[in-house]
């Protein structure tokens, strides 16, 4: 299975919105989860290999699981993974933990690894990861004994309860091969790239950020401008998708 094509297209949380109201990006801007897992499923079915969706506990982050002949795989297209991680599905269910070093070939050069471990329908994915700026650990639990193969976004009126603090771009830089996150803050409006899973921000009216948005165009393809541009029409967009939402 090659899942080059989805690891190396940006993941957001936004065109979603955009499809909802009939006015779809274009595919160079990525996609959200749900419809990147969508696409590991369609990946893995050209290679007679099932697949489910299943989804983080108390969240709307879908991930994947595969049955790679008889073994439990699972992807996570949230951190542009090359290819599935191989897990015992016998242990997961004993509750033994599980650990493996840089298991899915990250496009970011950082040193991860990672520790998987069930208890009951309880499955814990721990990623932990050494970035330029220092170490960074976080959990995501998933139910593996309640998968789906509804492809579909999640919309609830949960959703458009209100305006999301933020919106994120998320992709791999190729000058540094560094994963990066631009981010969009609703309130006010201000565009910051942070390198992902680090604290650094740095302003993208700042000079400091010359260098990095000249990165994210040759990275991305996209004209910085009219990230920009998309990024303000995002707060339209959403009250839009709300009223029909709502109808």
């Amino acid at each position: 299975m090659n899942f080059e094509a989805i690891a190396s297209s940006p993941l957001n949380n936004f065109t979603h919105f955009y499809d909802f109201i009939g006015e779809p990006l274009d595919s160079v801007f990525g996609a959200n989860c749900v419809s990147k897992v969508s696409n590991v499923i369609s990946v893995a079915a050209l290679d007679n290999v099932s697949g489910a969706i299943i989804c983080e506990r108390n969240g709307t982050h879908r991930a994947a699981v595969l049955d790679l002949d008889g073994q439990f795989a699972f992807y996570d297209p949230s951190l542009l993974m090359m290819r599935p991680l191989v897990l015992d599905y016998a242990d997961l269910i004993d509750g033994i933990s599980q650990s493996c070093f840089d298991p899915c070939d990250f496009r970011a050069c950082f040193e991860g690894s990672v520790r998987a471990c069930g208890v009951a329908n309880d499955f814990l994915v721990d990623w932990q990861v050494w970035t330029p700026l220092g170490a960074k650990t976080f959990s995501m639990f998933f139910d593996i004994n309640d998968v789906s193969s509804d492809v579909n976004f999640p919309w609830s009126d949960q959703i458009f309860n209100k305006l999301p603090l933020w919106f994120y771009f998320r992709y791999v830089s190729l000058k540094t091969g560094y994963l990066y996150n631009l981010q969009y803050f609703s309130k006010t409006k201000k565009i910051v790239f942070t390198p992902t899973f680090t604290p650094e921000i740095v302003y993208s009216d700042t000079p400091e950020a010359l260098s990095l948005i000249s990165d994210f165009e040759f990275s991305t393809g996209i004209n910085f401008d009219l990230m920009t541009r998309t990024f303000n029409s995002i707060e339209a967009v959403f009250y839009q998708a709300k009223s029909k939402w709502s109808r």
